[in-house]
């Protein structure tokens, strides 16, 4: 995700000013330090599975550009597309979701559209 920080969030990070080397070194340790939500709720949560692979870089809010995205395709297209965003978007990191925690982050989002 390192690449695209200047698109996370609406734009409001600069981008990265390190080099390759620094960003592997960066991914490390954040990834060495980050208490990630367990595999099994991903799965049967949507939400628990959008804050751990989409929101360091989208808000959970109906106007985000993921939630509007993913939210106006289909179901089965869009547990395809969430297999391999680069295909909506070519910035986007391949994100090693399973099926099932693609299924719960797509009733999720479009839950989040149905909101009041």
């Amino acid at each position: 995700m390192l690449p695209a920080l200047d698109l996370m969030h609406n734009g409001a990070m600069p981008p990265f000013a390190g080099t390759t080397a620094e960003q592997v070194a960066l991914t490390r340790f954040i990834a060495a330090h980050s208490a990630l939500p367990d595999d099994a709720a991903a799965t049967r949560d949507g939400e628990t599975a959008f804050h751990r692979y989409c929101g360091a870089c989208h808000r959970p809010e109906p106007q985000d550009a993921a939630i509007v995205v993913i939210g106006a395709l289909d179901r089965d297209t869009a547990i395809e597309a969430l297999g391999d965003l680069s295909l909506i978007f070519d910035r986007m990191p391949k994100l090693p979701m399973s099926p099932s925690e693609r299924g719960a982050l797509y009733e999720w989002i479009r839950a989040r559209l149905t909101e009041p």
